[in-house]
């Protein structure tokens, strides 16, 4: 059974903020991903699927970790994600795609390891990971988990909110051909903390990735 990584890269995308190219701790953001890719041991190649082979100026390929350029059309908005992993599998043979975006520098290898083995020796066709919120929660001007026509419950009452958090989906290549999307038909949900999941994609979210790496709570990939 073959495992693959994928990690995805758009130049485009960071045209406004230019966060996914600056520096987090001395290393780019991209970096401590691929880090912790290459220590699990169940993951056979390590993939980062761009346009643009400027890429390779950012990261560090190593035996496990190699390079493939995409088609530029990819790169445009209006691309979905599925139609990314789909021409990934046209160029290379995987039983499972571990699909990893670059912008979660704290997620670890054991998360990501749990959510392999859960397909692998599990009952799951596919997993991600996600965060529990014990929140009141609104959508489309109406309330989620708590109705507006009885006495408003306490917090520990509520249905919890589960939001797909931290930017790691697993999934076999026969459960996307089959329903061509990356979570299937019956999926283990892995929930992470808010620091596991902190996702940096504006340059405040960045700031706080610093203070956190500082704060020595979790540390940079050095």
């Amino acid at each position: 059974m073959k495992i693959v990584a994928l990690v995805p890269f758009w130049f485009d995308y960071d045209k406004n903020n230019g966060v996914y190219m600056r520096k987090l701790s001395g290393e780019y953001l991209i970096n401590y991903t691929l880090n912790t890719l290459k220590k699990i041991s169940s993951i056979d190649e390590i993939c980062v699927f761009c346009s643009d082979k400027q890429i390779l100026d950012y990261i560090k390929i190593n035996p496990k970790i190699f390079f493939v350029q995409r088609d530029k059309g990819l790169d445009n908005r209006d691309i979905s994600i599925e139609q990314i992993i789909s021409s990934f599998l046209d160029t290379i043979d995987a039983d499972i795609v571990v699909l990893v975006h670059p912008n979660c520098p704290f997620i670890s290898e054991t998360i990501i390891q749990e959510c392999i083995n859960s397909i692998k020796f599990g009952k799951y066709d596919s997993s991600f990971t996600a965060m529990k919120l014990q929140k009141f929660a609104w959508m489309d001007g109406r309330r989620l988990n708590y109705c507006e026509t009885k006495t408003t419950p306490n917090k520990d009452e509520i249905s919890p909110i589960i939001v797909e958090q931290g930017s790691v989906y697993v999934f076999s290549k026969k459960t996307f051909i089959s329903l061509k999307r990356r979570i299937g038909l019956k999926p283990f949900i892995k929930y992470i903390n808010h620091f596991e999941g902190h996702e940096v994609s504006e340059k405040e979210d960045y700031e706080i990735a610093e203070l956190i790496i500082n704060s020595g709570m979790i540390g940079s990939i050095k």
